[in-house]
């Protein structure tokens, strides 16, 4: 049998077996006057929510037709490619007068549960998330419907905005996971916001994680490492067993990475002199 059948059939099965291969099926869902872009395999049985962010951003004034996935992703290239090859769909609203997770977090829960029961597609986990108001978004969510979710996943969000966090009840929450994502040269909103909420989540919940990429205030600076870290979590490679509040990224109860709670943050907003101290302490501890 000579080398050119041989190579052609190789090239045959190699591109038969790429197609075979379910590829994930990208809709927009009009529901009730709002719309979702959603994202999917047939197969998959785990959701994540995804809250954009911008709700402020005259661009949502378009028609939904017309708003583009990459747009709500803030250019990201990995994210959805992340979530699909790790068998989670993805269902990401699109925000509009009356569907806003900062200032109207009720509605929009009632809108998103509703939108997923018009699918007919049950899931064995569904997690909330966002970025940036979304992240904040997602938050309230999360602990307004703790029965819902089975995990809650920020980015660069802020817990604090109208003094939510003041009303949580942390002890709830004891074996979801928890994680919040943020940058290390956010300037819209500093990390130390999302590192006081893991503080304080972490003492009743060992699955709660804080961990920083690289970059500024814009989701399309996490990179495929960084999703690969919230897949470990998500699926079970990465858990941790301890509630002690390490003031860094915790993987299997072993610290990995350190974080600074920074002395300008403290001053310029008036804002977590306990954690700043704490942090202190820690870092003579740890590093």
């Amino acid at each position: 049998m000579n080398k050119t059948f041989l190579l052609s059939v190789f090239t045959i099965i190699f591109f038969a077996n790429i197609c075979a291969k379910e590829s994930p099926d990208t809709t927009i869902i009009k529901h009730n006057n709002n719309s979702y872009f959603f994202v999917s395999n047939g197969n998959n049985e785990s959701l994540i929510i995804f809250l954009h962010g911008g709700l402020s951003n005259p661009y949502f004034i378009n028609n939904p037709e017309n708003i583009a996935l990459d747009y709500l992703l803030e250019g990201s290239k990995v994210f959805i490619q992340s979530t699909i090859e790790n068998k989670f769909d993805v269902l990401i609203p699109i925000t509009n007068d009356s569907l806003n997770w900062v200032g109207n977090s009720a509605f929009c829960y009632r809108s998103i549960t509703d939108v997923m029961a018009s699918t007919k597609k049950e899931y064995k986990e569904i997690y909330i998330s966002g970025f940036s108001d979304g992240g904040t978004g997602s938050y309230k969510l999360f602990y307004e419907n703790q029965n819902f979710f089975d995990g809650l996943i920020v980015f660069n969000g802020y817990p604090q905005l109208d003094n939510f966090n003041n009303e949580v009840n942390y002890s709830t929450v004891i074996d979801k996971p928890v994680i919040y994502f943020g940058t290390k040269a956010d300037k819209t909103i500093p990390y130390e916001f999302m590192l006081t909420e893991y503080i304080e989540q972490k003492q009743y919940n060992p699955n709660t994680y804080i961990y920083l990429a690289n970059g500024g205030h814009s989701f399309s600076y996490y990179n495929l490492n960084d999703f690969n870290t919230l897949f470990d979590i998500l699926k079970g490679s990465s858990y941790n067993l301890k509630t002690e509040p390490i003031h860094g990224f915790v993987k299997n109860d072993q610290l990995v990475y350190f974080y600074k709670f920074r002395k300008s943050i403290m001053r310029k907003y008036s804002y977590g002199k306990e954690y700043y101290t704490l942090n202190k302490k820690q870092m003579g501890m740890y590093k």
